[in-house]
């Protein structure tokens, strides 16, 4: 007769045991749960025992191509339901999908152009925006006329939209008063250096344009050109120039004519366009009135063009042709004999080029959101990188509107549009190509 009774495994052939026949029910779990989802992708689930039954209407993981550009590729995780009844696993909720998908809005397909896009944001959802206008440069003038027409066509947009002039009143009033938004329409100092936007960024409050970096670097053209030499932009020689400079020096040293230009300002203001060198002292003297760092910049001759941008794209290149010595105060703002000419005569393959390398002048420098960048052609076809204009003008002989006019964008769209793209820390997301 043959007697059956258990034989006890010993203590560690037990625990060997229990843990492979513990993971292979997780195993088997996993794979049971999954299996048809992770198929391609073999990207393994949690080893832990779920608390319910597996969700199986699973999206498959793995990496995922963006369909913006300049966006690499991304882990897309599984997605599941949420509300009342649904999975309480340890995959995660997707809050945002779920949301979108109860909401009764449905976006129709946008048009391809990247500038005549469909606004993803309501002009009751800006809040309380501040148009800051005026300031204590010396574009108070041109900033006040700019203001005037952004406000004008945020409000006729359905935007909570008031003035604000920091020469006036304390940056402590747009806490106060419970700003949500700030369009910074000021041009030149306390306006485009970086210091309003530092104020904004320690406030809080998201603005138009480029960050404290970026609005600091463009508005001091020598740095701007030192950047862009490092980076292998194209830019005009220049020297400083300073009381003791031999001037003849200079001159023979880049060629005349010459451009002499104070190194912080904007709108051509203190600008002299050199044909002797004997005119040097008094063209140093003119732009040192408005900024102690005065440089000297070799002329390019050829043609004028303008790129605007707005977010990650350049807007139609405008060629512009004044009877004047150069594109200056006057010509900008006063004259109406000066001709903005769009398209600007280029091939498209050409034009294209110039606005890639637009773009990339714009990028080395940090910029953001929109802007204008400024470049001569000389005779060869070669493009020349002069300035960065991070706040540009915004009155009814800008070359921003014009552009982006040309793109599709009425005047009050482009406002909008501009406005959308307001926040804070704007360096972030920067790369140089």
């Amino acid at each position: 007769m043959v007697s059956r009774r258990l034989v006890p495994f010993p203590p560690r052939r037990r625990e060997a045991r229990t843990k492979a026949h513990q993971g292979a029910a997780c195993t088997a779990h996993r794979h049971a749960a999954s299996r048809a989802s992770e198929r391609r992708f073999g990207v393994p689930q949690s080893a832990r025992r779920p608390r319910c039954a597996a969700y199986r209407g699973l999206r498959t993981q793995g990496l995922r191509d963006r369909r913006r550009a300049h966006i690499r590729e991304a882990r897309e995780f599984h997605r599941q339901p949420q509300g009342q009844g649904a999975c309480r696993g340890h995959r995660s909720l997707d809050r945002v999908r779920t949301q979108c998908s109860q909401t009764t809005l449905r976006r129709r397909a946008r048009p391809r152009s990247a500038h005549s896009r469909g606004f993803r944001v309501s002009p009751r959802d800006f809040g309380k925006v501040a148009v800051l206008m005026g300031g204590r440069s010396a574009e108070r003038p041109v900033s006040l006329k700019s203001g005037s027409m952004v406000l004008a066509a945020l409000k006729r947009k359905g935007v909570n939209a008031h003035a604000f002039d920091p020469k006036e009143r304390g940056l402590d009033a747009l806490i106060a008063e419970r700003f949500d938004r700030a369009f910074i329409a000021l041009h030149g100092r306390h306006g485009e250096d970086g210091t309003i936007q530092g104020a904004l960024e320690l406030l809080g409050i998201p603005y138009t344009g480029s960050g404290v970096l970026a609005s600091a670097l463009a508005l001091d053209k020598w740095r701007t050109k030192l950047v862009w030499q490092a980076c292998g932009i194209p830019t005009p020689r220049c020297e400083l120039l300073t009381r003791s400079s031999e001037f003849h020096a200079v001159a023979t040293r880049l060629g005349l004519p010459l451009m002499v230009k104070p190194a912080n300002e904007g709108s051509s203001i203190g600008m002299t366009k050199v044909r002797s060198a004997r005119d040097l002292p008094e063209a140093y003297a003119l732009a040192a009135n408005y900024d102690r760092l005065v440089m000297a910049e070799a002329f390019v001759d050829g043609v004028e063009l303008t790129a605007g941008m707005l977010g990650d794209a350049p807007l139609p290149l405008i060629k512009l042709e004044t009877p004047r010595e150069f594109y200056d105060y006057e010509a900008k703002y006063v004259a109406h004999d000066t001709r903005y000419i769009i398209p600007c005569g280029l091939p498209p393959d050409a034009e294209r080029i110039i606005q890639d390398e637009a773009l990339r002048a714009f990028r080395a420098l940090a910029c953001s959101g929109w802007g204008r960048v400024d470049l001569m052609l000389d005779h060869a076809g070669k493009p020349y990188f002069l300035e960065v204009n991070t706040s540009p003008g915004m009155t009814d002989h800008s070359l921003v509107p014009m552009a982006a006019r040309r793109a599709g964008l009425s005047f009050e769209d482009l406002c909008l549009r501009i406005l959308e793209l307001a926040r804070l820390g704007a360096e972030g997301g920067n790369r140089v190509e």
